[in-house]
């Protein structure tokens, strides 16, 4: 996985083999915190339009990517966290300022990496399928 290259705090992803998440495949982020276990509980494929969502199985959040081809060489990625309703005023409080800090970080993090990353004919009709 390329996540320790991009994502902020990630060190290392332990279990995963492949660019592309497919449902139901766990994987151990070792983060500056300590370890998490994220397994991909959501995924679709289009020309034009990669979803998947992942949850991280110690805190309960959820975070779902959508990545959206807007013209020849840009796509545009929303990232959507969700938190469990109990969980709500402790992440404002304590938690959102960081999460925000580190998902802005993350993105700048992203950009240079995206020119490394191709994903072949070959790979993307695997995962039409899937």
């Amino acid at each position: 996985g390329l996540r320790h290259r991009w994502q902020e705090g990630v060190k290392s992803i332990e279990g995963i083999d492949h660019v592309l998440p497919r449902v139901g495949m766990c994987c151990c982020c070792v983060t500056d915190e300590g370890k998490e276990m994220i397994c991909s509980c959501g995924y679709s494929f289009a020309n034009e339009r990669i979803e998947f969502t992942e949850m991280d199985e110690n805190k309960k959040t959820v975070m779902n990517f959508l990545l959206e081809k807007t013209s020849e060489n840009k796509v545009r990625l929303t990232i959507d966290f969700y938190v469990p309703k109990d969980f709500i005023e402790v992440f404002e409080a304590k938690e959102k300022p960081q999460t925000e800090s580190q998902l802005e970080r993350s993105l700048v993090n992203l950009e240079p990496l995206l020119k490394e990353i191709t994903i072949t004919e070959d790979e993307q009709s695997r995962h039409a399928n899937h």
